[in-house]
């Protein structure tokens, strides 16, 4: 091997390794840029689901403003719905994670 060869596998195999880097920390503050939105998406989805159900069960509850106080939204049927609509949003981006990370997975030859 000469060394102009081994110069250019060494520079592309570095240009892959800093390429995986960018990728891994681009995905890296996806996910933490998902995690610190949580929390009010959390309360504005919770409301909304709140909201659905008053509308149906007590429509008398829901204040003129459209917001349902916090602590009338902890009703289980309110819960499970919520709980079912996060669990599908972390479900769908662990599959993108899992899908991504596959591709990023150097191959043998």
């Amino acid at each position: 091997m000469t060394q102009d060869s081994h110069n250019v596998r060494s520079s592309s195999s570095h240009h892959g390794r800093r390429a995986k880097a960018i990728v891994l920390l681009l995905l890296a503050l996806h996910h933490f840029g998902f995690k610190i939105m949580y929390l009010p998406l959390n309360r504005v989805m919770e409301n909304r689901i709140c909201h659905n159900y008053y509308s149906i069960h007590d429509p008398l509850k829901i204040p003129t403003d459209g917001i349902v106080p916090e602590k009338l939204c902890k009703l289980d049927d309110v819960q499970k719905e919520l709980a079912a609509l996060f669990g599908t949003t972390e479900s769908l981006h662990l599959f993108i994670g899992v899908s991504l990370s596959r591709l990023m997975k150097p191959k043998y030859h």
